[in-house]
């Protein structure tokens, strides 16, 4: 009787042990109650010509966002990318490689903050006044990645700019937004030596074609970029 007794005790202890795992999370849920995202992989193969594998890209996207009470939120949302095929094939002879094969794009980081009529967003980020498929009149704000043409999804063509985007509300239904954007990031075209470059024709004979180096502008008030929207 003296050595059993202790046994229901020690039972109830192995079953609250077993509890307090179940109700602690694996690091795995953590990680996705705090992040949402996508693992994403990509392989293209050319057929026509000269048969090569032209892009074996693995990407990781991942979005958090906290809020600081009711009024401010904080939101990063940044893709990390390597096309590993820069490593199999080198007969790949593409201009300034390294923007396509490992890169770190920040797509969102942002501040919004709340203050009765005002709703302010500070940072990286993407303005979206006109969305029709494929087709851009209005959605104008932002420049293009078209290192790929137009093959990929409409948010990712976008390239995010450094702004402060401000909008008062009048009533529900009519606001005016306005838009600071020192951001001299311009739209980007297909590399030359890529799968989407664009064809450039031989000058005429006695001719050369030449091309000039391209100028960043610098980040200052005169290069400041203003917009408005009723």
């Amino acid at each position: 009787m003296f050595l059993l007794s202790p046994m229901p005790a020690l039972a109830e202890e192995a079953a609250s042990s077993d509890a307090a795992d179940e109700d602690t999370p694996s690091v795995f849920a953590k990680f996705t109650e705090t992040f949402d995202g996508y693992l994403e992989q990509a392989t293209a193969f050319r057929f026509a010509d000269d048969s090569a594998l032209t892009k074996i890209r693995n990407s990781l996207r991942l979005k958090y966002a906290h809020d600081f009470g009711e009024h401010v939120t904080l939101t990063l949302d940044t893709l990390a990318a390597y096309d590993a095929v820069y490593d199999v094939d080198d007969d790949l002879k593409v201009a300034d490689e390294d923007d396509y094969h490992a890169y770190i794009d920040p797509r969102e980081v942002t501040l919004d903050i709340s203050a009765g009529k005002f709703d302010i967003k500070l940072g990286r980020q993407q303005i979206v006044w006109e969305v029709t498929d494929k087709l851009m009149i209005l959605d104008v704000v932002n420049p293009l990645d078209l290192r790929e043409f137009t093959t990929p999804d409409i948010e990712d063509l976008r390239i995010p700019l450094w702004m402060a985007n401000v909008e008062y509300f009048f009533t529900p239904d009519v606001s005016l937004q306005t838009l600071m954007i020192p951001d001299m990031t311009m739209t980007e075209t297909a590399h030359a030596g890529s799968e989407f470059a664009y064809h450039i024709p031989s000058p005429p004979a006695g001719f050369a074609l030449v091309i000039n180096e391209e100028d960043d502008l610098n980040v200052s008030f005169k290069n400041t970029v203003w917009g408005a929207r009723l």
